[in-house]
């Protein structure tokens, strides 16, 4: 995929991070992960039921570990976000969804935007996120806002993957700040992301931590900085 392309010369090998090792023993005794379903989005909210809250999950939003009826290797579930994307009073729910295979890959992040077009009409967008290395993304800063230069709504995640390679005296987290808009009508689905945008928001992409035994700083981990920048950009005033 593209997006892997893009981070293929800052992405190493990883290990799971703490949450997804106690995640993992949480649910040893799942069924075996099956292909995810494109219904996933299209859940009634009695499928999906909520084991205990994860704290350690993602900075931004709460998790719940989860099992979804007749989805086996879905195992945690966001609260719904309220988003003014691409209107007002938008929906977004994020699930973690382990691998169909014994690959090596980590959980995909799938998101589930539900909102009301310009005809008055509900509609349901999904975007997968992937894993890197076999670690699983996440999401430590999501909000909308309205851009200038035609841009209009747009969504933002900044998205985090655990980094650790002692041999070369790095560990860290990598970071990417994402934008996306709504794709025209005719699209079946997914998000529309604006890769020129996010080129200029953090080069594709920066490191948080220790690497090669030097501390780096990544500039963009919270709402704020990343609204700094579109700022200083032209994109808000």
């Amino acid at each position: 995929m593209k997006r892997n392309m893009r981070r293929a010369s800052i992405l190493r090998r990883f290990r799971w991070g703490l949450s997804f090792v106690l995640l993992a023993i949480a649910c040893s005794g799942c069924a075996q992960a099956q292909p995810v379903s494109d219904k996933l989005c299209s859940l009634d909210r009695h499928a999906v039921t909520e084991l205990g809250r994860v704290r350690a999950w993602s900075p931004a939003i709460e998790f719940q570990r989860a099992q979804v009826q007749g989805m086996p290797n879905v195992f945690a579930a966001s609260t719904v976000q309220h988003v003014d994307f691409p209107q007002p009073g938008s929906g977004l729910q994020f699930f973690y969804v382990r691998p169909q295979d014994d690959s090596g890959d980590g959980p995909t992040l799938v998101g589930c935007l539900h909102y009301t077009d310009a005809q008055g009409q509900a509609r349901t967008r999904r975007q997968d996120f992937d894993s890197e290395g076999g670690e699983p993304p996440v999401i430590a800063v999501l909000f909308s806002a309205k851009l200038d230069k035609g841009l209009g709504p747009t969504l933002f995640l900044v998205l985090k993957w655990h980094s650790e390679l002692s041999a070369i005296g790095t560990e860290g987290a990598i970071y990417q700040t994402q934008a996306f808009g709504l794709p025209d009508a005719g699209t079946a689905s997914g998000w529309k992301e604006y890769a020129d945008l996010e080129q200029k928001i953090d080069n594709l992409g920066g490191f948080d931590g220790t690497r090669e035994g030097k501390s780096v700083t990544y500039p963009y981990q919270d709402k704020s900085s990343v609204l700094k920048r579109l700022h200083a950009l032209g994109y808000l005033h």
